[in-house]
This record gives C-alpha cells, sequence and structure tokens, in this order.
C-alpha cells in the first residue's frame, strides 16, 4: 500500500477496475450503486494492483472480454480506517451495530443496502466520513491455481487453512477526493 502524506493529507493510490470499451479511457471513475456492494454506493478502489486485475477477470469482462484499470490518488484524511487503525474498526463496528439494532427494533429489514443507505445518509455525512477502508481475507482458488494466498494448514488432519494477506478496498464517496485519476492498464484480459 502507497501512503503519501503531504501537508497533514493522507493519500493512497488505489486501482479502479471497469470493463474496457473501445469509446475510450474513462476520465473519473464510475460509481457502484450495486445493491451488494459492500460498504454501499460509491467509488471504489483496490490497494493492490493483484486484487484490480482479479476483480477484471472474474466480473469486468462480460460484454467485451476485457477489462481496464485505473489509478488515482485517494485523500483518505476523512475516510474510517477499519484495517489498520483500531480506533478506526472499534467506530466502524460500532456504527454499524447500533444500525442493525435500530433496524431490529423497529422492524426494518436487515440488508446490505438498508443499512449502508442509512449509514450514508444519517451518519458518515453527519460526521464528515469521505470513505473507508476496508479488507476481508482472500480464501484459495482452487478452479484458479494462481490465485494462492496461503499454503499454511491448521495441522495435517485439517483442511483450514491460515489465510494472512488481506484484500483491502477502499470506498470513497466524494469524487473530489479522488486525484489524478488516469488509465494504468488498458485492455486486460
Amino acid at each position: 500500500m502507497e501512503i503519501i502524506d503531504k501537508e497533514g493529507v493522507k493519500r493512497i493510490k488505489g486501482y479502479h477496475t471497469q470493463e474496457f470499451w473501445i469509446s475510450g479511457a474513462l476520465a473519473n471513475p464510475i460509481i457502484c450503486k450495486e445493491i451488494n456492494a459492500w460498504l454501499g454506493k460509491g467509488y471504489y478502489f483496490w490497494v493492490e494492483e493483484e486484487f484490480a486485475k482479479y476483480w477484471g477477470e472474474d466480473f469486468k469482462t462480460k460484454n467485451t472480454g476485457s477489462y481496464d484499470i485505473y489509478t488515482g490518488l485517494l485523500d483518505t484524511t476523512n475516510c474510517i480506517d477499519a484495517v489498520f487503525n483500531l480506533d478506526g474498526y472499534y467506530f466502524f463496528r460500532k456504527q454499524i451495530d447500533k444500525v442493525v439494532d435500530k433496524f431490529k427494533n423497529e422492524g426494518i429489514e436487515i440488508t446490505l443496502k438498508n443499512v449502508h443507505d442509512f449509514l450514508e445518509e444519517n451518519i458518515w455525512k453527519e460526521k464528515g466520513i469521505t470513505g473507508i477502508i476496508y479488507d476481508d481475507l482472500p480464501s484459495n482458488n482452487n478452479a484458479k491455481p494462481n490465485r494462492k494466498y496461503s499454503l499454511i494448514k491448521h495441522s495435517e488432519k485439517e483442511h483450514r487453512i491460515f489465510y494472512y494477506h488481506k484484500r483491502i478496498q477502499i470506498v470513497m464517496f466524494n469524487l473530489n477526493n479522488i486525484h489524478n485519476f488516469a488509465l494504468h492498464l488498458e485492455e486486460q484480459t
């Protein structure tokens, strides 16, 4: 992860994956509005090129068979860091737990979209949160042998694996916090 701290502004280089289109390179990242987006509506970036490529291979080749990877400098000064900052992690977790409890008490359906929409409208904006740094552990993909994140077994008898790589994403809620957006790798397959 590349962190650039300049004049008190924390910037992380991020990788944004989109389907390749013959019409040309994007001027800006495309906002994700999918109901199954892990962190709600926003501009998603990976902090490692490797995962941006896998995302392209798995999800961004449906129509044209190829994908592009863009880079951007992400101003993470006002982002929740739920990966490397203990306070950030517990703050993030506490806010989600509060929303889940509220929904339970009020009989509101607890879905990923509902929770993140509520957080965006009622908590993140109010607290000046501009994005979230989040990780989920990858797992070995037997269908794709180049994707082995660990060969460390729990024991000889068990098949559980000790995964120690983090698959870190950053969602930015505001385009103004994304700088120097540019095409990095074009027409990948």
